[in-house]
């Protein structure tokens, strides 16, 4: 599904949010407390507006996602991208110093999985930031909010029944230790590696 919707996910996002979206992720981004040369992962970054946002303040950033068209269409914002998933960040232990998610724990089962990796990679005193939408507690709400996102959401995602070719882009390298792949070519301590700079996501299985 995410690959399909991600040709007009942003602008998904902002219609089915009328338009709110946009200052609820620079109200994340003002949360995470974020510094000129800190590093951010970005996780389930989706098409990287989380992401461009906290490279436009002066931190580096990283977006991994499992998706490639989403990813395709994260290209060029300013950010590393990293194929991967969200309960087994391909990352080293205690390297950022925040971790953003934002409108993706609805789609997650494990969501103590999730929380359990960006505790890991995060560094002592690092922050999380999670932006979502919660369920309302009245029953009239709720039961708006449950046709909205339950029903009306998945029916303009599967309105698009194909992807449209992805871009192709050099992604910049991130700067986050990687965990080293096994075997032979594995990167030696204290070295950083990327993904690769093809149009396709780099495998998850670092």
């Amino acid at each position: 599904m995410f690959d399909r919707i991600a040709p007009r996910y942003q602008r998904l996002n902002t219609v089915l949010t009328f338009g709110l979206d946009r200052g609820w992720r620079r109200a994340a981004i003002a949360a995470a407390q974020l510094h000129a040369g800190d590093l951010v992962v970005d996780v389930a970054c989706g098409t990287g507006d989380l992401a461009a946002l906290a490279a436009a303040v002066g931190a580096r950033a990283i977006g991994v996602d499992f998706a490639p068209a989403m990813l395709a269409r994260a290209c060029g914002r300013g950010a590393a991208l990293v194929r991967g998933d969200a309960a087994a960040l391909p990352l080293r232990p205690a390297c950022a110093d925040a971790v953003t998610c934002g409108f993706a724990l609805r789609n997650v089962v494990e969501i103590a999985a999730v929380l359990a990796e960006a505790a890991r990679v995060l560094r002592p005193g690092g922050r999380l930031v999670l932006l979502e939408i919660a369920a309302p507690r009245r029953a009239a709400r709720r039961w708006l909010h449950r046709a909205y996102f339950h029903r009306l959401v998945p029916s303009s995602a599967a309105c698009s029944r194909s992807a449209r070719r992805m871009p192709t882009c050099r992604r910049p390298k991130p700067t986050c230790p990687m965990k080293p792949r096994s075997g032979p070519s594995s990167s030696p301590p204290g070295s950083s590696t990327s993904s690769d700079s093809s149009s396709e996501p780099a495998p998850s299985s670092w």
